[in-house]
């Protein structure tokens, strides 16, 4: 038995041999024969033979983790990451996005308020649909009495790409809780959510840097379209400055950003390709959908390929 044999080492180390010792020899109980199983030997060995054991079973399972397991250090690393630090880190991640958000907001504050919608309602509706294509869209069907069905199926189709996003979102977001991913997902926008799927492609994404993304971001739009409102007679047209170029240059930086070499390639053609023709045939908003179907299409086809 294993406690057997450690009590007998333990004797050993103290010097006795056991009392069952068939021939013990003069004065047995002051010393330790070497060559006995009972004595110097076992006393010697078996402390160093248990502890190299221990070292060895160490060295083995570094041994067998794979090579790639750095990732897992470094996820780690980023679970137990300070909120301030990731929050920081999100300020710097958006921090292009606030800039390119400036003169959209201006726009549309400006064009809201050229459409007959107080400066206060063009507010509030930033503050509660957060969602600028959606927004420009219904402020182009804008009219009295609004046209409900209209702005309901425009905005609809407009939006129906966030059901995509937050479905590939979703895995990423298990460990929050039920607020946590609902206040986060009411202030995904194409950008923050373009950012966090960056950021959850090198580490865990965090409640810090996600809703502090959307939140910033959320009050970075609130506020340059409240302002466009307000200063839109003075601003005049934005778009004379170029400044409605500031959407498709944003959204072209986030394709740039996700775009994984060659293999994005025929994605992001078919989707182009198809947004451009429905918008020449059938007109704004159906664009948007008929862009995104084809680049699941020829992303399933990809996917197909590369499997078989």
């Amino acid at each position: 038995m294993r406690f057997g044999s450690i009590g007998r080492s333990a004797i050993a180390v103290r010097g006795r041999a056991p009392s069952r010792d068939r021939n013990p020899s003069p004065g047995s109980h002051q010393r330790c024969d070497p060559t006995s199983p009972y004595g110097r030997g076992v006393r010697d060995s078996w402390p160093q033979t248990n502890l190299s054991r221990l070292r060895q079973s160490d060295f083995l399972q570094d041994a067998r983790r794979p090579a790639g397991d750095n990732g897992a250090m470094s996820t780690t690393h980023a679970t137990d990451s300070l909120p301030s630090t990731e929050l920081r880190a999100a300020l710097i991640d958006i921090a292009p996005a606030l800039v390119a958000a400036v003169p959209i907001g201006l726009l549309f504050g400006a064009v809201a308020v050229a459409r007959g919608i107080a400066p206060l309602e063009a507010a509030l509706m930033s503050a509660l649909v957060f969602a600028g294509g959606a927004q420009f869209a219904a402020i182009e069907l804008w009219q009295h009495p609004p046209p409900l069905l209209a702005l309901v199926v425009s905005t609809a189709l407009i939006n129906a790409r966030h059901v995509l996003t937050g479905l590939s979102l979703a895995p990423k977001l298990k460990t929050f809780g039920p607020l946590q991913r609902l206040f986060g997902c009411a202030a995904m926008a194409d950008e923050n959510w373009a950012l966090a799927e960056r950021r959850a492609s090198r580490q865990p994404l965090t409640p810090a840097y996600f809703l502090g993304m959307g939140a910033v971001f959320w009050a970075n739009w609130v506020l340059w379209s409240t302002v466009g409102a307000m200063l839109g007679p003075v601003l005049g047209d934005p778009r004379r400055f170029g400044a409605d170029f500031a959407f498709i240059a944003i959204f072209i930086g986030l394709v740039v950003a996700l775009s994984k070499g060659a293999r994005s390639a025929p994605v992001v053609a078919a989707s182009a390709l198809a947004a451009t023709l429905a918008h020449g045939l059938f007109g704004s908003p159906w664009h948007v959908l008929s862009g995104a179907c084809a680049g699941i299409v020829a992303a399933a086809l990809l996917y197909r390929k590369d499997a078989t």
